[in-house]
């Protein structure tokens, strides 16, 4: 049997504030308990360089060893190096050649082309930034290890000089007690960095604006309700081409659409899909989620938190451009579809939506790290991610990911209309996922298939002209980094038509 607990959350919505109320399954903490964790253990990471650095010279003045600072000096290093790494790793899993269909106006010309965006631009601020996390994450390790280390020798008792060196380190006493430490910290310094892996992201810059994509649009700026700087564009609808017919004249412009990227990926690669939209008569707002793009902060929570960045959209939406949102719709793609749900169940705000469509959605944030890991590593690593690393994630996301199922506020969309669409089976959102979401979802709901036609097939084989590239490839689109179903014309044509033709049930 799971903890199930209630959870209050502020929620902001124009003028209006009060709390809404949620009952979903969690661990014994409660998420206000879990934000507390994460706030301590950032002001950790940003301490324990200095508090190691302190620690090190105190003792290198009172015992006169330069061991201590040599250990410590190469730590540094060590961090430095692998942050350089993971920031020319971000670049290049940011620099994509996204396939993309010929358009002109509101008719497809035919085939498709590559549109090669330039490479991702980190500043030095971000990079230093995270480098210290990293030299950071490592002293905390070193932490631990030196308490684990101590404490296995004293129950084993085996005798330890001043250095906390072992006085007979060749007795079968202190070379068992020291494999058992070292499996120990094997056993929680791989989940640890996964963990971290999961729920960090060094911020990215991608060269790409509406102006590139022939849009008009204007920058937005708001703050989401916990205090995030979030960034994005208000792009209007293009002018209506002559001759449009009446059923769509009486809407042009009066309908807006929020576009939630994925995980990893930013407002600049919603261009393609929000010129589709815009130049069918509706204003878009696209905007960077917290830890990407030009939004502050670098831990991300797969929906739970970006509630609060959908909500504050919204929220803007409402306060700048009423006119133009008479009716008002949200995508999503896989993490953004999921806080893209969490928002629209929400009472106030999130009732402001008329309906939402889901690319790629998950249905239990437990089972997605359960399926990728049993796919990815070996029986023992995938038992140390799901029961270890989502706890370690969630203490640093300050949110329940254990506990976060949309599946169980699918229904709650109820009686707005919702469209689902598969995914192809080559992200890190399996379909039966997304079939399961569907399946829970109440009426009235769509959903979609999409299926490569031959020209699309034939731009990806030119683009896998090599084993490398195309292990680059499903690497990154595995990461969430390709939004790839944006890109097909079906999906976009599906998702145009169910835009159109949306309406809630009536309820008597």
């Amino acid at each position: 049997m799971g903890w199930h607990g209630q959870v209050l959350l502020p929620v902001r919505c124009g003028m209006m504030t009060r709390v809404s109320e949620y009952t979903y399954p969690c661990h014994p903490l409660s998420n206000t308990m879990l934000r507390i964790i994460h706030l301590l253990l950032v002001l950790a990471y940003a301490l324990l360089p200095v508090g190691m650095i302190w620690w090190t010279v105190g003792r290198r003045t009172r015992t006169r060893r330069a061991g201590p600072l040599i250990s410590l000096l190469i730590l540094f290093l060590i961090g430095i190096l692998v942050g350089i790494l993971l920031v020319l790793l971000n670049v290049q899993l940011m620099n994509l050649a996204q396939p993309a269909t010929i358009a002109s106006g509101s008719s497809v010309i035919g085939g498709t082309r590559l549109i090669k965006i330039s490479p991702a631009q980190i500043d030095s601020k971000e990079t230093a930034r995270l480098i210290y996390f990293v030299i950071g994450a490592l002293c905390l390790i070193r932490v631990v290890d030196r308490m684990t280390f101590r404490g296995i020798f004293r129950l084993a008792k085996v005798p330890l000089d001043q250095w906390l060196r072992p006085i007979a380190p060749n007795q079968p006493r202190a070379l068992i007690s020291l494999f058992a430490q070292r499996l120990l910290m094997l056993m929680l310094i791989i989940p640890y960095l996964i963990s971290l892996m999961m729920v960090y992201r060094p911020r990215a810059h991608l060269d790409d604006t509406p102006v590139a994509h022939d849009l008009n649009y204007s920058d937005a700026s708001f703050n989401s309700g916990d205090g995030i700087h979030l960034a994005g564009w208000w792009i209007s609808a293009a002018k209506m081409p002559p001759g449009t017919n009446a059923e769509l004249a009486e809407d042009w412009g009066k309908r807006t659409v929020l576009l939630c990227h994925g995980v990893g990926s930013a407002k600049e690669r919603q261009l393609e899909l929000a010129r589709y939209l815009v130049e069918r008569g509706y204003n878009i707002l696209v905007f960077d989620f917290r830890g990407h793009g030009e939004s502050s902060g670098n831990f991300i929570s797969y929906g739970i938190r970006e509630r609060f960045d959908v909500l504050a959209a919204i929220t803007w939406i409402k306060a700048n451009h009423q006119a133009e949102s008479q009716r008002l719709f949200g995508i999503g793609a896989n993490s953004g579809a999921a806080a893209l749900l969490y928002a629209a169940v929400e009472p106030g705000c999130g009732e402001s939506l008329d309906g939402i469509v889901l690319y790629e959605p998950f249905a239990r944030f437990d089972d997605l790290v359960r399926d990728n890991a049993k796919h990815i590593l070996p029986g023992p690593a995938s038992w140390l991610v799901r029961y270890i690393s989502v706890p370690l994630a969630s203490l640093h996301a300050g949110g329940d990911l254990g506990g976060f199922a949309p599946i169980e506020m699918i229904d709650q969309v109820w009686p707005r209309p919702v469209l689902i669409v598969h995914g192809r089976g080559q992200t890190f959102v399996p379909s039966d996922q997304s079939m399961d979401l569907y399946q829970q979802a109440s009426q009235p709901k769509e959903q979609f298939f999409p299926a490569d036609n031959y020209l699309q097939q034939r731009a990806r084989a030119r683009r896998y002209h090599s084993n490398v590239r195309l292990l680059t490839e499903m690497f990154k689109e595995f990461l969430g980094t390709s939004d790839s179903i944006e890109d097909d014309a079906g999906v976009r044509y599906r998702t145009m038509r169910f835009l159109h033709d949306a309406q809630s049930v009536p309820i008597l």
